[in-house]
């Protein structure tokens, strides 16, 4: 029952705005499944974060809860990192993992996934700084928005083989 849950809100709450581009979307009515949703959506994004400077600190903070015997990470940051004067030099963003003592760590590799960046302006890097930090590069030479997910593993003990904490997926806007 909860996965089927899951898998209904995921569908529902998680679709990025790029995917959902172009299609048109029904009123919600039920008042109990905005509720829900506002709820859903406050598990998964912080509000936005504004970044200044030429290098951009973005906390991601990790929960662990127990389902039905089962340990269910979840990854949740800035709902956009918000960069202003678009234009004047390029933007490092490092995105750090708050572990709360979790056996939490990016993947050595593809730890920031860019899902949708039509002006081609995030970089990931290659590989992670450390398990728990990974960095990218904002050109910031373009007015937009892109959409990218993290990764992140989440272990219930050393010796267990990993899982991926469930996140939302959050934007870069350059303004």
């Amino acid at each position: 029952m909860v996965r089927r849950i899951a898998l209904v809100l995921g569908a529902l709450l998680l679709g990025s705005a790029s995917v959902a581009a172009g299609q048109a979307k029904a009123p919600v009515r039920d008042t109990e499944l905005v509720k829900l949703i506002e709820a859903y959506r406050l598990l998964f994004y912080s509000a936005p974060q504004q970044c200044g400077g030429a290098d951009c600190s973005v906390q991601i903070t990790l929960t662990v809860t127990s389902v039905d015997g089962q340990d269910i990470c979840i990854a949740k940051l800035p709902s956009s990192i918000q960069f202003p004067n678009t234009g004047n030099g390029q933007r490092n963003i490092t995105w750090t993992l708050n572990t709360g003592g979790y056996l939490v760590e990016f993947p050595t590799k593809n730890g920031i996934m860019v899902i949708d960046d039509p002006k081609t302006q995030i970089i990931p890097d290659p590989a992670r700084t450390s398990p728990v930090a990974y960095g990218a590069k904002n050109k910031h030479n373009a007015k937009g928005t892109a959409t990218y997910v993290p990764v992140v593993l989440y272990r219930s003990a050393a010796d267990q083989p990993p899982g991926v904490c469930a996140t939302g997926d959050p934007q870069i806007v350059n303004n």
